[in-house]
């Protein structure tokens, strides 16, 4: 009986921590990298919270989910593209700097 609810209560552990995490963690631990843990991927979303809007939080998860989209948008001439790009870039060196 005790070891049922000791599965039950890291089950709803686990779950709570998915739940909590932000979009940016939840797709760096779905993008299936060899690095990516729950630690590396929280740190990464921590640097991204003061830089980017909830709507481009969004955005650069799915940026993980099609790292080829990236290209594209580096390579856009349209304003807010390189705006958003500069943040990206930014975000990037912060985050590694922080998560290294």
């Amino acid at each position: 009986m005790k070891r049922l609810i000791l599965s039950a209560a890291m089950v709803a552990g686990v779950a709570a921590g998915t739940a909590q995490a932000g979009p940016v963690a939840r797709a760096c631990m779905a993008a299936d990298r060899s690095a990516a843990s729950r630690s590396l991927c929280s740190c990464i979303e921590k640097a991204a919270r003061p830089i980017f809007s909830p709507v481009e939080m969004k955005r650069v998860a799915r940026l993980f989910q099609a790292p080829d989209l990236s290209q594209k948008l580096r390579a856009s001439t349209r304003a807010a593209d390189k705006r958003f790009w500069a943040k990206y870039e930014l975000w990037s060196q912060r985050a590694g700097a922080q998560c290294g």
